[in-house]
Parts: structure tokens; C-alpha cells; sequence
């Protein structure tokens, strides 16, 4: 996944691509007690950006010659969705800088 999105998007950090600071949201989560809200203020910014940039990579909405990189960005905004809005993928990706157990797998199949 970091390689797709440094290849797309020039950054291989999704917490850039989907433009939040991850310092802010934890800064944010340690200042207030209730994990209901932490968990909703990280929540709601993760869905507001996977939305816009839904929108803004979809293929239906671009044009023919723009269509198949839509395609590849839209893979992988989805990818990081998947990664940012559910906890336990988002604490396994924070701590190794992957999505789990079978990414590191196939990163390491490619290298052998």
C-alpha cells in the first residue's frame, strides 16, 4: 500500500492523503477523557476526507483520458478507509507502518 500511494499520490503516509494530522487527533483524544468522543472525532474526520476524495477520484466522475488513474486512486483511497476507520487496523498500521499480518507477508514474498 505505501508503495501505491507514493507511486499515486507521492506520499506514502494516508494520514497526508486524507490531509489529517495524526498528532492532532491524538493530541485531541488525550485532552478529553471519553473514548466515545475520541473515537468520533477521529471517526468523523476520516469519513468527511474518504467522501471528498471519493468524490473527487471516482471514475464515473472524471474524464475518458483520466479514467484507469481515478481508478488505481479510488482503490486506494479505499484501502486507507479501510486502514484509518477501523481501530485495531488503524493501532497495526500506527505501530509497523503496514495493514497486517498478510501485508508484511507479501512484502516480504516480493523481496525473496
Amino acid at each position: 500500500l505505501a508503495r501505491e500511494c507514493h507511486e499515486h499520490f507521492q506520499t506514502s503516509n494516508p494520514y497526508e492523503i486524507f490531509s489529517i494530522d495524526r498528532r492532532a487527533t491524538e493530541a485531541q483524544s488525550k485532552s478529553n477523557s471519553s473514548l466515545f468522543f475520541q473515537l468520533g472525532f477521529l471517526s468523523s474526520s476520516v469519513k468527511k476526507a474518504y467522501r471528498q476524495l471519493a468524490l473527487r477520484y471516482h471514475p464515473d466522475r472524471t474524464d475518458i483520458d483520466q479514467k484507469e488513474e481515478a481508478k488505481t486512486k479510488f482503490q486506494i483511497i479505499g484501502k486507507i478507509y479501510a486502514i484509518l476507520s477501523d481501530e485495531e487496523k488503524r493501532k497495526i498500521y500506527d505501530e509497523t507502518g503496514e495493514r497486517d499480518q498478510a501485508d508484511r507477508r507479501s512484502e516480504t514474498t516480493r523481496m525473496s
